[in-house]
């Protein structure tokens, strides 16, 4: 999908529309990427940091929007997960060293949304209440 269009692929708006999401393959049920996909992916975010002006520290997972367990590897060992920032702030020559995660998102509630139910997001603890959810919306 062009980087310039909305996918909905994060599991929160707002995350959808501030974000490009990289869906990753893995060999096996571990979710451990293969060293050419790892590699891969390493020269993707540096690239997109690159285009974007971003630093590192901006890089994140599924799980920690959503809190689903994905990429299901990095989750699981998160010290693998910072070092994949740690070798694009590198490559960045970027001056930083991230060593535990920051929590960017606070969940504010969960909705019931048809049949199922969702975490909604927030990345303020100030967020309000402005409206209501219907069925299905």
């Amino acid at each position: 999908m062009p980087e310039n269009e909305v996918a909905y692929h994060a599991g929160n708006l707002t995350m959808n529309y501030n974000s490009i999401g990289i869906e990753i393959c893995h060999p096996d049920w571990t979710g451990k990427f293969n060293s050419v996909t790892y590699n891969t992916l390493i020269e993707l975010l540096v690239d997109l940091c690159r285009r974007y002006n971003l630093t590192a520290d901006k890089i994140i997972r599924h799980y920690d929007v959503t809190g689903k367990l994905c990429p299901k590897y990095y989750v699981e060992h998160n010290n693998e997960f910072l070092e994949i920032r740690n070798k694009v702030a590198i490559a960045l020559n970027q001056n930083i060293s991230i060593k535990e995660e920051r929590e960017e998102f606070n969940m504010a509630k969960v909705y019931k949304n048809g049949s199922t139910r969702e975490n909604v997001f927030a990345d303020t603890a100030l967020t309000l209440k402005t409206g209501s959810l219907y069925k299905y919306e």
